[in-house]
């Protein structure tokens, strides 16, 4: 039989995915990218 994961498993991995991009766009912002920037599709480079 296959481990489960439970809820509180899963509700800790959300929290650190959440604080991963919220340390990820804080660094972002820093650089000085703005958050029009991060939904604008990527430039294709030549």
């Amino acid at each position: 039989m296959s481990p489960l994961i439970t809820k509180e498993q899963i509700d800790e991995m959300a929290a650190i995915l959440r604080e991963g991009i919220s340390r990820t766009m804080d660094g972002l912002r820093r650089s000085g990218f703005t958050s029009s920037e991060w939904t604008q599709p990527a430039r294709r480079q030549n």
